[in-house]
């Protein structure tokens, strides 16, 4: 029952994720394996919502620790332990009750004995070596327990053939509803094959997680290179689908290289022409972007074909996918717009930090979701009868899935529409936008390039 209830919850928590984030992509997702003692050590700055990124990603059950004051509730509590959540007491929490049991170090046995057992039945855990959700742009230092349970579990309790893998879960606003997230797995690591101990275990988990994970001194910073990134990781000598538009990786991606560049300058390690080329780079990529903001485009759209033949295919495709895909939008939008409404408010009410409205939103929609099918079902079936009712429910999710898709295409739809409109009027804007585009993002990879090779 309890394996049935698991995977009940990580379908519904799939669709949740995807309704709240326009886009959860997963990277080396092949070197998770689905047999055998296995430990994910994942970076922890979302809360609930990164051991829902890490099972969506592992497609195996999963034994968790989550902090113990969730179980205060008695049913959240059997709902917790069911789906394989045991309780961590977390020395903050225990210090506003019990300070002598705050600095007792023996306080979570319990907790790592069921990650052991785990681990000794071959299944896979999860643990969040940081130890709490960390509301910062860079990974915490990594505290001990994932290296002492893993080489617990092999030297104490005979298990043979545990990895460990680490799991990098980036947000591209983590805050940000229909924004995107990028689950990157890295480089396992054999712990029959480990010769270190826990310390040396733990430093060298800190430099995998390290390599999957986006890390930056400050929002400032973090800011600064993501914003690089995307522009650069976005630029192409043709105008992408509607649909489509630069993958989160290469986001990810661009932004390692450009904030690699950065530490670069900030240590004084490259010299000062070298210095003044990126400053240029950047400040030229600032002034394109003000100078978009300012028309109302995008800089993806400078490459867009401006004839009326174009224009023509273009108006025409789009009105016959609004004409077919509008009713089922207006449907999803009907039936969902006051549980979507109603988990908004509640999930913001009240809320301290950034990491609390989407697991609040998402928890709370997770709750008034379903309980909204079941009584609109159920209107239906008192209306109309159980064959009107069951097509009913079957609508329900794809209707809601289909309008968020569809707002989004209806938003670009209208973004490029303008700049079709602004490029038609002066088509020597678009070919200074557009050469400028792709001599910077030229020039940037050009400059990575050269930094690569020379170390």
């Amino acid at each position: 029952m309890s394996a049935a209830l698991y995977r009940l919850f990580y379908h519904i928590a799939a669709v949740a994720m995807r309704w709240y984030y326009r886009a959860v992509e997963f990277e080396g997702t092949e070197r998770i394996p689905q047999r055998g003692p296995l430990l994910l050590v994942v970076n922890h700055p979302n809360e609930l919502i990164d051991a829902l990124c890490a099972g969506l990603a592992a497609k195996r059950r999963l034994t968790f620790t989550g902090k113990a004051t969730l179980f205060a509730n008695p049913l959240a509590a059997r709902f917790l332990r069911t789906i394989g959540v045991v309780p961590l007491r977390r020395a903050k929490d225990e210090a506003a009750v019990d300070p002598a049991a705050a600095a007792d170090p023996r306080r979570n046995a319990e907790a790592f004995a069921a990650l052991r057992e785990a681990l000794g039945a071959g299944e896979a855990a999860l643990i969040f070596p940081e130890g709490i959700s960390w509301d910062t742009p860079h990974l915490a230092p990594l505290r001990t327990g994932a290296a002492r349970i893993a080489l617990s579990a092999r030297d104490d309790a005979g298990v043979r053939g545990l990895r460990i893998i680490p799991v990098g879960i980036n947000y591209e606003r983590k805050d940000g509803a229909r924004s995107r997230v990028l689950v990157e797995v890295g480089e396992p690591l054999d712990v029959d094959a480990f010769a270190g101990d826990v310390d040396a275990l733990t430093d060298e988990l800190s430099r995998r997680l390290w390599a999957v994970t986006l890390n930056f001194d400050d929002e400032a910073a973090a800011g600064e290179v993501l914003d690089v990134a995307t522009v650069l990781a976005s630029v192409t000598d043709t105008v992408r689908p509607l649909g489509d538009e630069a993958p989160i990786a290469a986001m990810v991606a661009t932004a390692r290289r450009a904030d690699a560049i950065r530490r670069r300058i900030a240590a004084g390690a490259l010299p000062p022409e070298t210095v003044e080329r990126v400053r240029r780079v950047q400040r030229r990529l600032v002034a394109l972007r003000r100078a978009a903001g300012r028309l109302g485009i995008r800089l993806d759209d400078v490459a867009l074909d401006t004839s009326l033949p174009s224009a023509s295919r273009f108006a025409v495709r789009e009105l016959v996918l609004t004409a077919l895909g509008a009713p089922l939008a207006v449907w999803g939008r009907i039936n969902h717009w006051l549980p979507f409404a109603l988990a908004r408010r509640l999930g913001t009410a009240g809320v301290t930090t950034r990491t609390e409205p989407v697991t609040r939103t998402i928890v709370v929609g997770l709750v008034l979701v379903p309980l909204f099918y079941a009584l609109q079902t159920g209107l239906v079936w008192r209306l109309a009868g159980g064959w009107w009712a069951l097509g009913y429910a079957a609508s329900l999710v794809p209707s809601a899935s289909w309008d968020l898709a569809f707002t989004e295409r209806l938003r670009r739809m209208r973004i490029r529409a303008r700049a079709w409109a602004v490029f038609r009027e002066d088509p020597a804007l678009q070919t200074k936008l557009r050469d400028e585009l792709l001599a910077l993002r030229d020039e940037a990879r050009s400059f990575a390039t050269s930094l690569e090779h020379a170390g």
